[in-house]
């Protein structure tokens, strides 16, 4: 109970956090009386659902990347009563038919992650707050050939200064430069895009016939 107590602290100084920072940019903030997805609401008409995380550092994560890293768990589903015995497992809506941003705020540094609620709809995770991963420059024979030579996949990285799940993706995928950016690597591109919130307009009426249900 306390645990869960000092979660909804969190999540309110989260709101409050992501408010502040609006007000002090000129954007009008309405804090919604009750909780239907969406935390906070702004004068222009943007629905905010906000999240908070403590950073994760233990010494395998500096050893491998030199910092910590920020893990917002994102459910796509949620253990529902259905009668006073019986409890089913239900799909949640996606993000963008809740929401227009998800604000993801990372505590101990005072980071501020400014998503598009499309871009997390198929998402479970998203793990911030570590540098951008940089793209390999260099020759896939190269890799290999150290593969031969008994280099571990982390060692690879190590050298090439990127993530090590990129070396395994190109060891075992061609044509890796053409995929697309994953969740996470849009989330990390969007830190302080605040703009985001502060040029938005409402699309059309249907959205707050939406939410009106």
């Amino acid at each position: 109970m306390k645990k869960q107590f000092y979660s909804s602290l969190t999540g309110k100084a989260g709101e409050h956090a992501v408010a502040a920072q609006l007000m002090v940019r000129g954007v009008g903030v309405l804090f919604p009386a009750s909780d239907y997805g969406v935390d906070l609401q702004t004068a222009n008409g943007c629905r905010i659902q906000v999240k908070s995380a403590h950073m994760a550092c233990t010494e395998k994560m500096l050893q491998a990347r030199g910092e910590g890293s920020y893990s917002f768990p994102l459910k796509l589903s949620k253990r529902m009563m259905t009668s006073d015995t019986k409890n089913e497992l239900r799909q949640l809506p996606p993000f963008s038919e809740t929401c227009d941003i998800l604000a993801l705020w990372g505590i101990e540094q005072n980071r501020f992650w400014i998503v598009p609620a499309s871009v997390v709809d198929d998402c479970q995770l998203l793990c911030l707050g570590r540098e951008q991963p940089r793209r390999f420059v260099g020759s896939i024979e190269d890799v290999r050939e150290m593969l031969r030579l008994g280099y571990k996949h982390h060692e690879i990285a190590k050298k090439y200064n990127v993530e090590r799940s990129l070396i395994s993706t190109l060891l075992n995928r061609e044509g890796f430069e053409a995929q697309e950016m994953s969740a996470t690597q849009i989330a990390r591109s969007c830190e302080n895009a605040w703009e985001s919130i502060i040029d938005f307009k409402v699309a059309s009426p249907a959205v707050w016939e939406a939410t009106r249900g």
